[in-house]
């Protein structure tokens, strides 16, 4: 885990996914599995955007991408 991370830990640990009905499991996975997970439905959702998946996106896959900038460091 790194930095990038710590919302999603964050929100966990203070219990802001229960608030909404939501139990996320975190897990960290390699991004070389990740794209072949989502396909066969073995995870929803993954943080991070790499070569694979902007490779599935162009061969027609469903992937969407959310962006985050900011002039702050995310820390």
């Amino acid at each position: 885990m790194s930095v990038t991370s710590l919302p999603l830990l964050a929100a966990k640990e203070w219990k802001l996914f229960q608030e909404r009905g939501l139990d996320p499991e975190i897990i960290l996975i390699s991004p070389a599995i990740a794209v072949p997970a989502m396909i066969s439905g073995e995870v929803d959702y993954f943080a991070g955007v790499g070569p694979g998946v902007v490779s599935a996106s162009l061969s027609g896959l469903p992937f969407r991408a959310v962006w985050v900038s900011s002039d702050r460091v995310s820390y």
